[in-house]
């Protein structure tokens, strides 16, 4: 990376993040099987204050070494990498924050549809990604969400974190069946939901196009596949990403959580606040929240419900009281 030099002999990184007032960035990627390329991809620019969480959609493609999800991951990592390149500074303008981030939407479309278009007669035609981007501005943070991977907000008061503000809304079945259901209705569905969950054998429901069983959470995936990704699919049209707008200001200092599926699936959000509220001095949160996958991870396998084990991703990013 070429490191430029600012107006009073500090790199203009350091000068874009004290003016953001980011106080922190810890980022990790846990692969679900050490032994195959993980399908999750991060992207993080500290200059201009980018955060990425992507997870490449697309399963095995010739035989278990060669993943269509990794590779979907890749090429949406090095499209977004590609648009930032283009960015010199920070972007303050709500519109233009908007504009890059459909944009960066809009570029990671291309590079898939090319593939698709490349690769016709191949398997690897069919792969996707989903997709987070955070763009943090000195008053505002610009959200984008396709798919389900998700961007969280912790405000904190004092030394102590509180539960989150989700910045996203998942696109899944799932979701939108919730969203359309109330009263008892809605309480079924979830008595439904965790009932199928704690089935010690529950009957195997397979995605189309993926061998892989789901299990552990049978009814959950059932209703809550992706129904919004960005995809290698030319006839599907336009995607249509989700960008919404935060005031700083409102949500305080505190620490912004961008994660894939992966993470959220085994880790509830009470969890991930006990994990924040004990982080140790210099203790690197987004290790911390590795740990509590890994964790989670083991529980969920000791006893004979199987349930699906995912790539896991996870930024990290402590944002200060921005000056007004």
């Amino acid at each position: 990376m070429i490191k430029r030099v600012g107006r009073q002999g500090e790199p203009v990184e350091r000068q874009a993040n004290e003016a953001l007032k980011i106080l922190g960035i810890t980022r990790l990627v846990e692969p679900k099987d050490p032994r195959v390329p993980s399908g999750d991809a991060v992207v993080v620019s500290k200059r201009i204050g980018a955060f990425c969480v992507i997870d490449g959609v697309g399963g095995s493609v010739n035989g278990p070494e060669v993943k269509g999800d990794s590779r979907a991951a890749g090429i949406v990592a090095r499209a977004v990498e590609k648009r930032i390149e283009d960015v010199s500074r920070p972007i303050d303008s709500t519109k233009l924050a908007v504009e890059f981030l459909l944009g960066l939407q809009s570029d990671a479309k291309s590079e898939l549809e090319a593939v698709g278009r490349y690769e016709r007669h191949s398997a690897e035609k069919y792969i996707g990604a989903t997709l987070t981007a955070v763009l943090v501005g000195k008053v505002k943070i610009a959200v984008l969400n396709v798919g389900d991977c998700r961007a969280v907000y912790f405000p904190r008061k004092g030394k102590t974190y509180e539960p989150p503000k989700h910045l996203t809304l998942d696109d899944t079945r799932l979701v939108q069946i919730l969203a359309a259901r109330e009263g008892a209705e809605r309480e079924l569905l979830l008595k439904q939901q965790k009932a199928m969950a704690a089935m010690e054998d529950p009957s195997l429901y397979t995605i189309p196009g993926n061998t892989l069983p789901i299990g552990m959470d049978t009814f959950l995936r059932t209703t809550a596949e992706v129904t919004n990704m960005v995809s290698s699919f030319a006839s599907t049209g336009s995607v249509e990403g989700n960008v919404e707008i935060y005031d700083r200001s409102d949500l305080g200092p505190g620490l912004l959580l961008l994660m894939s599926d992966g993470t959220h699936e085994v880790c509830s959000d009470p969890a991930l606040l006990r994990v924040l509220n004990g982080l140790k001095p210099r203790q690197n949160p987004a290790e911390a929240v590795r740990d509590l996958v890994i964790a989670e991870r083991n529980r969920l396998g000791q006893g004979r419900c199987r349930y699906k084990i995912d790539d896991a991703s996870n930024i990290c990013v402590t944002l200060g009281q921005p000056k007004l």
